[in-house]
């Protein structure tokens, strides 16, 4: 818990975002991944909840990307 909110902290600091662009690469990415239209992948994560999730973990990976660089 601590890390996440450490890096939390680092991403507004930095304010790193998740740009729609970034949503659409992973969607991309799973739907090859799991031999899926891309359209179903989306339709998935559709719902706001998942959503959320997905940017979350997003935003979190780019920070630790920052982080690293």
């Amino acid at each position: 818990v601590k890390a996440s909110l450490i890096i939390e902290a680092c991403a507004d600091a930095e304010k790193i975002t998740v740009e729609s662009a970034d949503l659409e690469a992973e969607y991309k990415k799973w739907a090859e991944d799991f031999d899926r239209p891309v359209e179903e992948i989306r339709k998935l994560y559709a719902e706001e909840n998942r959503r959320a999730q997905l940017e979350f973990k997003l935003r979190e990976q780019k920070t630790v990307a920052a982080l690293l660089a």
